[in-house]
């Protein structure tokens, strides 16, 4: 007798599946094409986990501060691919090795360096993609620059949501009163 969990859902089992083989598939793609020698510095896996880091930080701020994204493009990205494409375990065994080796300073380096270059990694990919989106702003179904992302003269981003209903049409003659933005969760 199966019995059904309430953890989950089948499609979002695929597409964790399906993110994680394909990442897992690009990881070993780029280390192959960055080999490391035994004793070495192990450079295709730090790359790698920077790499999906610095990712990590791009995607999660597209998908929680600008895209109203289908609900499993973050498990299909974010836990599959990146998940599938970063690898904790392999930089694991990789210092390990180092350490085993005699090469204590080389593990030690990638050990903790690996762990700060990453959260960098991680900043500098959610700073950057927040500076990219109030850079070039969205356009609205009307052709008009989104002002959600303009900067007020204090530098902070302009933090405004419209009065205006979906169901009021705005007139492209008449200005709208106040600029019109759109939230995480608003329909477009």
């Amino acid at each position: 007798m199966s019995r059904r969990t309430t953890t989950g859902h089948p499609g979002t089992t695929a597409a964790i599946a399906v993110g994680g083989a394909l990442g897992a598939l690009s990881r070993y793609g780029l280390t192959v094409l960055v080999p490391d020698g035994p004793g070495s510095f192990p450079w295709g896996t730090f790359f790698v986990n920077i790499a999906g880091c610095a990712l990590i930080g791009v995607l999660m701020a597209l998908l929680l501060e600008v895209w109203v994204a289908h609900r499993l493009w973050r498990p299909f990205l974010g836990i599959g691919f990146l998940g599938g494409f970063t690898t904790f375990s392999t930089y694991a065994v990789q210092t390990r090795g180092l350490l085993d080796a005699g090469r204590a300073a080389t593990g030690l380096l990638y050990l903790f360096g690996t762990v700060a270059v990453a959260l960098v990694a991680v900043w500098f990919g959610t700073h950057l993609t927040r500076l990219a989106v109030r850079a070039y702003p969205r356009r609205t179904r009307s052709g008009r620059a989104s002002r959600a992302h303009e900067s007020s003269p204090e530098g902070q981003a302009a933090d405004t949501t419209s009065s205006r209903s979906p169901a009021q049409p705005q007139s492209p003659s008449q200005p709208p009163s106040q600029p019109t933005t759109y939230q995480r969760g608003d329909s477009r």
